[in-house]
């Protein structure tokens, strides 16, 4: 069985340079991701937003995530936070713990552009999808472009709240 990388999208620290889109290896499994994400960069906040990445491990989810935040990173004003759900939980528990999660949400939701890797991470997280649906639709309604990757398409990510698996997979 092959496996491709595959876009959901309705009209995504610091990135390491080798993770650019001139380094990354273009191929029948994973070149329309390629032409999103290029387009994501181009036009960010207008086409593709959110642009979501699902695909298996080795596809080049990663690296497309990557080479997003590095192109937008040096352009777009207000800057591009890329993080891994497991990053983003971890803040947030954090902020919690030390009473401060106005500071959270205006460092998640004051951004350009929110890149996440691995939302299944969010699955069975209640607290954290609530929050996360939050700060996407404050982002969204913004124009701020969304970047985010998965092991699976929006469908299959079963314990995750409908309002995010339809928010992430909406044409």
């Amino acid at each position: 069985v092959e496996q491709r990388l595959s876009v959901v999208a309705r009209p995504p620290g610091e990135t390491p340079a080798r993770f650019t889109f001139e380094t990354f290896v273009v191929g029948d499994s994973n070149a329309v991701a390629f032409r999103a994400a290029r387009a994501v960069v181009e036009a960010p906040g207008q086409h593709y937003n959110p642009l979501f990445l699902h695909g298996g491990f080795g596809l080049g989810k990663t690296h497309l995530l990557s080479a997003i935040g590095h192109a937008l990173g040096q352009t777009r004003r207000g800057g591009v936070a890329c993080v891994t759900a497991e990053q983003f939980v971890n803040d947030m528990v954090g902020a919690l713990r030390r009473d401060q999660m106005d500071r959270f949400r205006h460092r998640y939701r004051g951004i350009g552009t929110l890149v996440v890797d691995d939302v299944q991470f969010l699955r069975g997280k209640k607290r954290s999808q609530e929050e996360f649906a939050h700060t996407f639709n404050a982002l969204h309604e913004l124009g701020k472009q969304i970047v985010l990757a998965s092991d699976r398409p929006p469908h299959a990510l079963p314990e995750m709240e409908e309002t995010l698996r339809s928010r992430f997979a909406a044409p």
